[in-house]
């Protein structure tokens, strides 16, 4: 992906439209933005982000702080970018969410979020979400991936390089998506809890199993079984199972023979039983005819009672069956004459009383029947008032209608007092705001001259921070050299020392060599080193001469002296020329710094001119950032002065216009109220009450006078005829009664006749004895029932005597005491059995049931334990818990490789801007075993030969590794995005810290990566870039925005 042209619309600190054709560039190589602090350099890369994701660069900038507050209220925010991708080109326009003036109608709306992309057959996606998504499937990576190959934001990235290990986790967790292996970790530590959780569970189950053992001191395998459930110990529970088998077998053959013997004792108390029902049967019939005697001679002597009771019976019964009815139907007819004679009687009263009430009812009537004409005019006078109610109703809501319009008036009058005084404070705010306008008109000017001050300071603070860190690094370099010079001095030293025992140690062997060639010589022989045939004086062996193999040690050491002292020389030498090096870069940049003045030789003034410079400039740095603060303050006060300025006039405007208003509805209103009050004087002069509602009372009380005289009127006549109509029918019943008497006498006399024909055919010679006879009817029915029973209970009673008469012939009464007392003896015996034979029964099937799920719960927690060990090994090796270990998780170790990665890419662009001096390294070896370890980075000085910490790095020398360890990181991504190809790069800021020579470095590493098509941005606003760099692009900020030139 290459941007070819972009367009930027009031977007950021750009008020207007801005064009920067990029194409311009050629397409490939380096390219700078250049410009004033805040003038919008990093704004450029946040139009690029945003018109391909919709988001910014950075992550202090949001989306919703993109709009300008230069921009007018007319003014679209949006930006437009023309891109070339694998060859192809591509349109596209996006605006964020934002606030402008509404079409129609005062006020502000929402702009909602949208975008558009052309493709290159000139299709076009459409949607904020739908065009990033298009976006992103078309260039293989999203807004997270885009920024971390394609764009370095301004202070983000020293954040990998100076990250710890947790740190560094996090960040190369959401640039790899590692958090699947996190997820692996996560759930093996989980099923390793689970599992542990569950193993744990199956030991407590299988010890709650344990305790449900019942053995009794008794057993045999008591004594085992107790001391293994009082050791609760699960590691031995395995062992209570052989026991427990042996008892529930032990048991069962108890059960056994406990059931054989209690078989044996049923069948003996079954012989018992039979024996004891088969005499007590015989004494039983015995008992029985002892009875029937005794009840069979009582039963005789009672038969002349009961005979005498018969007779009475027989005369009761026919006082009841042939007499007593003839006797009720006589008492009834006579009982109905005399009711009949009081009814008569009674009527003849009352239909004397009914009389006299009539006559008194009927003259009340005829009194209410005479007040008719008073009726009548009531109902006159009550039509009359209610045809006035609707002249009342008009009346009110004319009056109503008055008060509405007088508050009306009133609301009137407030409202235009109010807009009154309002006009005026605006009046007085609109002249104290042209006031401060016109007194703050130099202020802009102030503010930029304030900033280009500030920027100075700024600027002479990282020289002289530079400076003060040159002068350290210097001191370090001067104690170093003399520590090599030490060193140096030191091997050679050594060095002379060796090669003089070498020395001597090599005289001594070559005499021991020639003493043992001169002791085989032999006069007249030639000597093997001379030639001469004389040896007037031969060499003598010297005592404690070295052998061979010690010279050829002594040669070896004092070549590695040699070598030693070599080496020691040439990190001398390398020592003092970066001395002097060092001494020279910080003797141009004093100069640079304080021209005219000569750099002090002692450290300790150099560092104190320094010093004493920089408190200066912090002094004049702080009145600065006060000032710019103060006046930018005035610059955004005098902005909302003018606006505010403005609003009032245009407010003003439309305050005359509505206090106009006001005053036209004002004399409206009093019209209104004028005509009102004329209609309702006239209204009331024709109405008798002064309101609806005393009208209304009046017509009440006429209507219920009127109510009461209708109704006098019908409660008499209603009386009257009710009174007669009594009357009338007291009559009627009075003639039925009195026919009625007549029929009942000739029925009377009648009865009377029948009662006595019964009582001399029933045998009763008068009325006293029939009712003697009559006293017993209530006795007749159980007289009669005796009579019965008795003569039952004779029959069976003779009839069992005979029975058991039979019965008891040939047999004799038994004795059972010897029965009973052998039967409770073998029952005793019996339910003892029973008892032993319940509890060893429940002891077995109790016990039974613990062992099998004893077996079954340690084959599941052998599995158990077997699963846990498995997962905790596991979980442990992927968390980087195991003891004794580095503490490297999973996704850690991941992450490591992913690191090693992007380490061997970072170096080498490290290497070649640190002249081959540093190395980033991952720290292999953890400090401890206590802590998450893999990703700690350290920097090897191959100056010094020795690891150190990456925060022990210099400013410039952080900002070479962080560079490098950034651009390491995007090749790693790239090259793991699958094939993604991505032409451009942005790099922002962080090259205000390098001396010239490390920025010559880190210009020519990025150059390396503008090699062949690509093309990469620099943010700076660094002198020395602008001097090496030629194509740019100027920002350059003003009163109205900021606005951007291109240089080619």
């Amino acid at each position: 992906m290459k941007p070819l042209h972009l367009t930027i619309s009031a977007f950021g600190p750009y008020a207007g439209r801005v064009e920067i054709p990029l194409e311009k560039f050629g397409g490939k190589g380096l390219f700078l933005i250049t410009g004033d602090t805040g003038a919008g350099k990093t704004t450029i890369f946040d139009a690029v982000s945003f018109a391909l994701f919709g988001e910014s660069s950075g992550s202090v900038r949001t989306v919703d702080t993109l709009r300008s507050d230069f921009a007018g209220p007319d003014d679209k925010t949006y930006v437009e970018m023309t891109f070339l991708h694998k060859g192809r080109r591509y349109e596209l326009r996006r605006n964020p969410r934002y606030q402008r003036r509404k079409k129609n109608g005062s006020g502000l709306t929402e702009e909602s979020a949208d975008a558009s992309l052309t493709m290159p057959d000139k299709s076009v996606v459409t949607g904020s979400v739908r065009v990033t998504s298009a976006v992103t499937a078309l260039l293989g990576i999203d807004c997270r991936q885009f920024k971390q190959i394609a764009m370095i934001a301004q202070g983000e990235f020293q954040k990998l390089l100076l990250a710890d290990n947790r740190e560094r986790a996090e960040i190369f967790r959401r640039v790899f998506n590692t958090d699947l292996f996190e997820t692996v970790q996560v759930e093996l530590k989980k099923r390793e809890r689970d599992a542990r959780a569950a193993f744990d569970d199956c030991c407590k189950s299988l010890l709650q199993y344990a305790d449900g053992i019942v053995c009794e001191q008794g057993c045999g395998q008591y004594p085992v079984l107790d001391g293994l459930l009082r050791e609760k110990n699960i590691h031995r529970i395995a062992e209570v199972v052989p026991p427990l088998e042996e008892l529930t077998e032990a048991d069962g053959k108890l059960l056994e023979e406990k059931q054989k013997q209690s078989a044996e004792d049923a069948k003996a108390m079954e012989r018992l039983i039979a024996e004891k029902t088969r005499a007590e049967q015989i004494n039983h019939i015995f008992e029985e005819l002892e009875t029937a005697r005794k009840n069979f001679s009582r039963l005789r002597e009672r038969i002349p009672a009961v005979e005498a009771r018969k007779k009475e019976a027989e005369r009761a019964a026919k006082a009841v069956q042939n007499v007593y009815p003839a006797e009720r139907i006589y008492a009834s007819e006579r009982e109905n004459g005399e009711r009949l004679d009081r009814n008569i009687r009674q009527l003849c009263e009352e239909e004397k009383k009914r009389g006299s009430e009539c006559a008194e009812l009927e003259k009340a009537w005829n009194a209410e029947r005479e007040k008719e004409p008073e009726r009548e005019r009531l109902s006159a006078e009550i039509a009359a008032l209610t045809s006035s109610f609707a002249e009342y109703s008009r009346l009110k809501t004319l009056c109503t209608g008055k008060a509405e319009l007088e508050k009306a008036r009133e609301e009137n009058r407030k409202q235009a007092e109010k807009l009154k005084q309002e006009k005026a404070e605006l009046e007085r705010q609109k002249e104290s705001l042209t006031k401060k306008t016109e007194a703050s008109e130099s202020a802009e000017v102030d503010r930029l001259n304030c900033e280009k001050e500030l920027e100075a300071c700024t600027a002479r603070r990282q020289t002289l921070l530079g400076l003060h860190r040159q002068a350290v690094d210097l001191e370090d370099l001067r104690k170093n050299r003399a520590a090599l010079q030490q060193a140096y001095l030191a091997a050679e030293t050594t060095y002379e020392e060796k090669r003089k025992s070498r020395e001597e140690k090599e005289q001594v062997f070559f005499r021991e060599q020639a003493g043992i060639l001169a002791a085989g010589l032999k006069d007249g022989l030639p000597c093997p080193v001379c030639g001469s045939l004389e040896h007037p004086k031969k060499a003598v062996p010297v005592r404690g001469a070295p052998s061979e193999a010690e010279l050829q040690k002594a040669k070896e050491e004092q070549e590695a002296a040699r070598a030693a002292m070599q080496e020691a020389s040439a990190r001398a030498r390398a020592g003092l020329a970066q001395e002097e090096s060092a001494r020279k870069t910080l003797e141009q940049s004093f100069s640079a710094a304080f021209p005219g003045i000569s750099m002090p030789e002692d450290p300790a003034k150099r560092k104190e001119t320094i010093v004493a410079e920089g408190r200066k400039n912090t002094e004049k740095q702080k009145l600065a950032a006060g000032g710019l603060k103060r006046l930018t303050e005035l610059c955004e006060s005098r902005k909302k002065w003018l606006q505010s300025a403005k609003d009032a006039e245009s407010r003003l405007a439309g305050l005359d216009e509505t206090l106009r208003e006001k005053e036209e509805e004002k004399h409206g209103l009093e019209n209104q109220l004028s005509a009102m009050e004329s209609e309702i004087r006239v209204t009331g002069e024709g109405l008798a009450f002064g309101s609806e509602k005393e009208a209304r009372a009046e017509a009440d009380q006429k209507q219920a006078a009127l109510s009461r005289l209708k109704n006098a009127l019908q409660k008499a006549e209603e009386a009257y005829r009710a009174c007669r109509s009594d009357r009338d029918s007291i009559r009627a019943i009075l003639r039925d009664n009195r026919q009625k008497r007549g029929e009942l006498q000739s029925r009377l006399e009648r009865a009377e006749q029948e009662f006595r024909a019964a009582l001399s055919e029933s045998g009763f010679p008068d009325e006293r004895e029939y009712q003697d006879a009559l006293k017993n009817r209530d006795r007749l029915e159980q007289w009669n029932r005796e009579i019965d029973e008795f003569r039952e209970n004779l029959r069976f009673t003779g009839e069992q005597l005979r029975r058991l008469t039979r019965d008891s012939e040939g047999k004799h009464p038994q004795e059972l005491n010897g029965i009973e007392n052998e039967r409770k003896r073998l029952q005793e015996r019996r339910d003892a059995a029973d008892l032993e034979l319940r509890r060893i029964s429940a002891r077995q099937s109790a016990n039974l049931s613990i062992l099998e799920k004893l077996r079954s719960g340690l084959r599941r927690m052998r599995k158990l334990e077997q699963d846990y060990l498995t997962l905790s090994s596991l979980s442990k090796t992927a968390n980087g818990e195991l003891a004794g270990r580095q503490k490297l998780a999973f996704e850690q170790y991941v992450q490591a490789s992913y690191f090693n990665r992007i380490l061997e890419e970072a170096d080498k662009r490290l290497r070649g801007m640190t002249d081959g001096r540093f190395e980033l390294m991952r720290k292999e070896s953890p400090s401890d075993l206590k802590s998450q370890s893999g990703l700690e980075l350290e920097v090897m000085d191959y100056y010094t030969g020795k690891l150190r910490s990456v925060r022990s790095l210099s400013g410039g020398e952080s900002f070479k590794a962080a560079l490098s360890l950034a651009l390491g990181l995007s090749d790693v991504i790239q090259s793991y995005a699958g094939g993604v190809q991505i032409d451009t790069m942005f790099v922002d800021e962080g090259f205000g810290s390098l001396d010239s020579e490390s920025l010559e470095q880190a210009i020519s590493a990025l150059s390396t990566l503008a090699q062949g098509d690509r093309l990469v941005g620099i943010i700076s606003h660094v002198g020395e870039l602008k001097e090496r760099i030629d194509r740019k692009l100027l920002i350059q900020k003003g009163i109205g925005g900021s606005t951007v030139k291109l240089i080619v």
